[in-house]
């Protein structure tokens, strides 16, 4: 953490620390789940950059404690190891590349759904856009420029959107959200963005992960380090090059793209998805360790967000639904 504080920019230090995920083609045996605070991005990010050709990915739906203590999970990967460290010709190759577990809190998830390949091929990216005259995600752009304040330091303001789906929709893969945003009081914002299921009634409906609710898919962004790099980012995944500090100004309205973490998720229909923006950040495991905050944010935040949409100002989710 003194580390963050003397170099708050990349620089080399930090340079060496970033893995080089181009530089592994040996066999590769990736387990991951959507619901860990710490290592769900990461763990996805290594299954897709790694240069081995001889690679498998299973996404759990339970936490990595758990999973590591199945018998079955252990017999999966004690296969992988008989292949490739004894060189036993066991069949191992004939297991799916990818098996996917899809959350559907609420009803029954999928578990070890066979794909061939993540991202999946079929996904459709589509853009929800923002209205902050009703508070709902629109299929559609949004023509009225309209804006949602709330207080950003005291751990209660928060703006939130919604869409309710007409029909059984499944997003699964890696999301973006695109902001217009200003700070009033500020020359910075802290946003944390969460991405969560409803119930036709409006009420939440969250993976459980050991007993306690998991917040979502979600995302993270300080204002002042909104630049990108062009070359590594996607349409669908911004990539930030915390090179320099961009502060604000007093009224400057801003884009910022945010990632957010990936989710395999279904929504039936008359369930609804809530976009939830807010200036502080919330994690499952603060309930599973009370009194010790597993995030130690110092946050930047004073005075109102304000979250501009519609018009000029297209706010939108970006989200990968599967057919």
């Amino acid at each position: 953490a003194n580390m963050i504080h003397q170099y708050p920019l990349m620089n080399s230090f930090w340079e060496d620390k970033i893995p080089r995920f181009e530089n592994i083609d040996v066999p590769a045996y990736i387990v991951a789940s959507w619901t860990n605070p710490i290592h769900t991005l990461g763990t996805f990010r290594a299954f897709c950059n790694i240069r081995s050709t001889e690679k498998w990915l299973r996404v759990h739906n339970t936490q990595e404690w758990v999973d590591y203590a199945d018998p079955e999970s252990r017999e999966d990967l004690r296969r992988f190891f008989d292949r490739y460290l004894k060189g036993i010709e066991n069949g191992w190759e004939e297991t799916p590349r990818v098996r996917l577990s899809i959350l559907d809190p609420g009803g029954r998830d999928i578990v070890n759904r066979p794909e061939k390949e993540f991202p999946l091929l079929r996904t459709e990216y589509v853009k929800l856009y923002l209205d902050a005259s009703t508070g709902l995600l629109s299929p559609g752009p949004v023509a009225k420029e309209s804006k949602a304040r709330y207080r950003s330091d005291d751990e209660q303001g928060k703006a939130t959107f919604t869409i309710r789906f007409t029909e059984d929709t499944e997003l699964t893969g890696f999301m973006k959200l695109r902001l217009w945003v200003e700070a009033d009081g500020a020359d910075d914002m802290d946003l944390f963005v969460y991405v969560e299921k409803l119930d036709e009634q409006g009420n939440l409906l969250s993976p459980m992960v050991l007993g306690h609710p998991c917040p979502g898919a979600q995302g993270m962004l300080r204002v002042s380090h909104r630049e990108l790099d062009e070359e590594k980012s996607t349409p669908y995944k911004p990539y930030l090059s915390h090179r320099q500090e961009q502060l604000l100004h007093d009224g400057e309205i801003v884009p910022v793209d945010i990632e957010i973490w990936p989710m395999g998720m279904i929504w039936h229909k008359g369930q609804q998805l809530r976009l939830t923006i807010q200036g502080f950040g919330k994690s499952w495991m603060d309930d599973l360790l009370p009194g010790i905050k597993m995030f130690n944010y110092h946050l930047r935040n004073r005075g109102d967000h304000i979250i501009h949409t519609g018009g000029k100002y297209e706010s939108y989710l970006l989200v990968p639904k599967i057919s």
